[in-house]
């Protein structure tokens, strides 16, 4: 090796170790968290999470309309549905999220709601959070580059001050000396554990980027030469009437019979299941703000009252204006 590059390379070698690699180490720990949570939240959070097991359960639409009831200034993102196993007494409460990622966990067998929590909530969510630097702005940026820069100059820069110079001498290097002493010994067993460390923490490192850099992605299709995935496809039936929630569900269950876990993303915005009434309508009534119907809707009112035809029928729970009686609102002629 050079010694010119030696004497440059060794140095910033040390102190991105020193630094960068207090990063890595901190998201190594966290990132542990993140892979045994599936197994730690049911048992750290099993009033939340887990409910006694039932045969007959609600239907996703009364449980959808329960989430926006609670929070009806908040936007429906997706349903994340688990399935436990049939022994088992308890089973996976349902989790709808919004768009602000928060949950709201929901007892599948009677619609209760069990509890909100953010996604970066309790002990294993703040680990994520902190494995993320979702606590700053562009912390993917941080963790992304903190990776590259490790890969670079710590492992590649460290295997290329390792390497030896003959092949003769690359047997024993790759061997430790237990016979060695002092600070030779200490240098002996860096370099020997970090060889065979450094194709894990570059496998683990360079696998990561992707999630931190859209260019690297796009990269690695083109390098593999496959395509990049197209976004989901989207109903292109607009002003028709959509299919309830169940409905679809069940659906699914056809494509993919006893799925393990489920997402159903929707977008039912705040104003969907609450917006029986125009402007003009709220200058008719002298109402201050939208009036949240707490009855049930009628069928044929869902087109007209702009509300997502799934939840026709179903009762909304949520405060009504002030002087207006819910009972008395019903789906204007002339909308």
């Amino acid at each position: 090796m050079d010694a010119t590059i030696r004497k440059y390379l060794l140095p910033l070698h040390r102190w991105i170790g020193c630094t960068i690699g207090l990063v890595i180490a901190l998201m190594a720990a966290t990132g542990a968290s993140i892979l045994y949570r599936p197994q730690l939240e049911p048992v750290l959070n099993r009033q939340l999470l887990t409910v006694p097991a039932c045969i007959n359960r609600v239907t996703l639409d009364v449980l959808t309309a329960t989430a926006v009831a609670a929070r009806p200034d908040a936007t429906l993102d997706y349903i994340r549905l688990a399935v436990g196993d049939d022994t088992d007494t308890h089973m996976p409460a349902v989790a709808i999220r919004y768009t602000d990622q928060s949950f709201i966990y929901l007892d599948p067998c009677t619609g209760a709601v069990l509890g909100q929590r953010h996604r970066y909530g309790g002990l294993l969510g703040t680990l994520e959070q902190i494995h993320r630097f979702r606590f700053i702005d562009h912390g993917n940026l941080i963790t992304g580059t903190s990776a590259l820069v490790f890969v670079l100059v710590s492992i590649l820069g460290g295997l290329y001050m390792w390497w030896p110079a003959s092949s003769r001498s690359l047997k024993r290097a790759v061997r430790f000396n237990r016979r060695l002493v002092g600070q030779a010994r200490t240098a002996a067993l860096h370099k020997t554990v970090g060889l065979y460390a450094s194709f894990i923490l570059a496998a683990s490192a360079l696998s990561g980027l992707p999630l931190a850099f859209d260019w690297y992605k796009h990269g690695l299709y083109l390098i593999a030469g496959s395509p990049v995935p197209a976004s989901p496809p989207k109903s292109r039936h607009a002003g028709m009437t959509r299919l309830p929630m169940e409905t679809i569900w069940q659906r699914a269950q056809e494509l993919v019979p006893m799925p393990r876990e489920a997402l159903l993303h929707t977008r039912t915005s705040p104003a969907m299941p609450s917006t029986c009434t125009s402007s003009r309508m709220m200058r008719r009534m002298r109402m201050r703000a939208p009036c949240c119907i707490s009855t049930p809707i009628p069928a044929r009112c869902s087109h007209s009252c702009r509300m997502p035809p799934a939840a026709a029928g179903t009762s909304f729970i949520s405060g009504c204006c002030p002087g207006i009686r819910a009972e008395s609102v019903e789906c204007p002629r002339n909308f």
